[in-house]
């Protein structure tokens, strides 16, 4: 006889069958008393889960590596022995024994994955219906994709798109922006924007500032891509600019010359920075912005266009360029140089036009209104290379070269003037105790030889060889007279006497030094001039009408080192080391002598020089 166990009872004992999970059996209270149950129900699956996954708002479950555990809940009477994971529905040969759980390699690429478990009790029963189980595969943050940038006045606008995420899928984007370049992440800079738009605008960056801006897609896992970056210069107006006029300077539109000035008229609210100008629809010659230029046509008669584009300083340019119509009816040329007579100032030579040479030949060969050095476009290699001599004593300014066709006044090819303002400055020249360096050789009131420094005459049997002054040597008699000049602060003259058997005198004079050195050389001395000779150093003194000498003792008759100082109107001649003469009061007596009266060898003066004192 069948029994039949009632439907309550039988629900009852199934649902206390096996629990996959700990993978024990549990038998129904029929078993416990002896009776037991066929069991002929495949597994039933409750529940299916993933060790590390991700549960994403959308339902789905994510997981960041192909290896993975299923786990799953499964209820049977005779408890489950096997299970066999694989992507097809309709059948599954790698069964395992089933330990509540069983690892699983996702197949390669990111995207979803479709499992279905199948699963053996113990009484051989197997799952017809598979469970279905789906998970995405993510291993990779989110591929960057590109940004374009709108201008609009006053904002900007961002679109960006071909970000890809084959995984868990994108979530959202982030805007971030900084001053000058973009931002390193979008972790960094000032945040502008999250949310799962794929544009936005933005008035907050600064009008005409650079900046730069970084978009990164977030996926559903919270991974970040790079970014991709553009930089902007926000504008306040984006209109072009607006012409107003444009066309010849003189109106005229039928030309006879080729050259043509124009002028361009427009207005624009940031400024006008560049124009474009050319003879064709099409131009790439960007220039400074100018009201006033000029433009060659075409070589061709006829009719010819001039186009005109512009920009102004948002970097807004013109959509489509202006125009101005012009008729080029040229004069013919004679010389045949291609130039005709509007332009070409000589048109019988042909070697004479605007684009010659300019060269030495005393024509005008560029047609500009110059010739030669008044041309500053003459050849340099058919002139002279000379230096300007602006103060017209003989030497040039070596940092004024010019190029002329002939050195006139005004130019020298002597160079080292090192003040050519200045005439009494130049090489050569006197040096002074005035703080300026008269002979031009770098160094201020140095040293200078006597009779190379300064300006002298000779009287009778006189001469100079180098710094060697010989007078009398043939029994005549000689003198030298040097000629005064200002002198300012304290200046030194020292010199040597090479004392022979003849007999010297010198001393200071005012402007009638001459006559003074005249009358010594005849014997007719003076007060305060000073004697050496044979029986040593005296000085000349006057007493009414009677003239002495007056020996200094102490000072021997042979050779003498002489120094003459002159400090301001103060005048002191020393012989030997010992002062022999103080003048305070010599205004005007600026002027030095030396007097060799005759003798067998004559009398010579060496290593004369003078100096100015620190």
């Amino acid at each position: 006889m069948i029994q039949h166990t009632p439907r309550a009872l039988l629900g009852f004992l199934f649902l206390v069958g096996c629990d996959s999970v700990t993978g024990g059996m549990s038998m129904d209270p029929l078993v416990a008393t002896g009776s037991r149950i066929p069991d002929h129900s495949a597994p039933i699956v409750s529940r299916v889960w993933v060790n590390g996954s991700h549960n994403l708002l959308d339902g789905r479950v994510a997981v960041d590596s192909r290896d993975i555990t299923v786990f799953a809940r499964v209820l049977d009477r005779s408890g489950v022995r096997a299970a066999c994971i694989g992507t097809d529905p309709t059948t599954c040969t790698d069964w395992q024994p089933w330990q509540g759980g069983q690892d699983v390699e996702l197949a390669a690429g990111d995207g979803q994955k479709d499992l279905y478990l199948f699963f053996e009790d113990g009484a051989g029963n197997r799952t017809t219906r598979p469970m279905a189980y789906s998970v995405t595969l993510d291993r990779y943050a989110p591929l960057d994709g590109t940004v374009s940038v709108e201008l609009a006045a006053g904002s900007v606008g961002l679109d960006w798109g071909r970000f890809i995420d084959a995984g868990v899928g994108i979530e959202r984007y982030l805007v971030v922006a900084a001053p000058g370049a973009a931002p390193a992440s979008c972790d960094e800079g000032d945040l502008l924007y999250t949310g799962g738009a794929s544009s936005f605008s933005t008035s907050d960056l600064q009008i005409g500032e650079r900046a730069g801006i970084r978009v990164c897609a977030e996926d559903h896992l919270g991974r970040r891509s790079p970014g991709a970056s553009v930089q902007v210069v926000p504008v306040s107006e984006i209109d072009a600019p607006k012409v107003i006029g444009f066309g010849p300077v003189d109106g005229e539109h039928l030309r006879t010359s080729r050259q043509v000035d124009m002028r361009l008229d427009a207005e624009d609210e940031s400024g006008i920075s560049a124009m474009c100008v050319a003879l064709e629809p099409n131009c790439d010659d960007w220039q400074a912005y100018s009201e006033t230029f000029s433009v060659v046509l075409a070589d061709a008669d006829g009719g010819q266009t001039v186009w005109v584009w512009l920009e102004d300083a948002q970097g807004n340019r013109s959509a489509a360029p202006h125009s101005v119509n012009l008729w080029l009816n040229r004069p013919l040329d004679a010389d045949g140089d291609g130039f005709a007579t509007d332009v070409d100032c000589d048109d019988e030579d042909p070697a004479v036009n605007p684009s010659s040479p300019e060269v030495c030949n005393g024509v005008d060969d560029d047609c500009n209104g110059a010739s030669d050095e008044r041309d500053p476009g003459l050849r340099a290699e058919t002139g002279i290379r000379a230096f300007v001599d602006a103060d017209l004593d003989g030497v040039g300014d070596a940092g004024a070269e010019v190029v002329v066709c002939e050195v006139g006044v005004g130019y020298s090819l002597t160079l080292g003037d090192c003040d050519d303002s200045d005439s009494s400055v130049r090489p050569g020249a006197v040096e002074h105790c005035d703080g300026v360096d008269q002979d031009c050789d770098g160094a201020v009131d140095n040293e200078q030889g006597l009779f190379s420094g300064w300006e002298y005459s000779l009287l009778g049997d006189a001469t100079v060889a180098g710094s060697l002054l010989t007078m009398g040597e043939i029994g005549d008699g000689g003198g030298i007279v040097f000629a005064g000049g200002d002198v300012e602060g304290r200046m030194e003259v020292a010199f040597q006497v090479l004392h022979s058997e003849g007999t010297l005198t010198f001393g200071w004079t005012n402007a009638s030094a001459k006559t003074a050195a005249e009358a010594a050389l005849a014997g007719a001395w003076l007060p305060g001039m000073i004697r050496l000779d044979g029986t040593g150093v005296s000085l000349v003194k006057e007493g009414g009408d009677v003239v002495t000498w007056e020996p200094i003792g102490g000072l021997s008759p042979a050779g003498h080192d002489v120094v003459l100082t002159r400090d301001g109107d103060a005048l002191y001649i020393s012989v030997d080391g010992e002062v022999v003469l103080t003048q305070e009061s010599a205004e005007g007596m600026d002027r030095l002598f030396f007097v060799g009266h005759p003798g067998a060898a004559g009398v010579r003066i060496s290593d004369a020089a003078w100096t100015c004192p620190s």
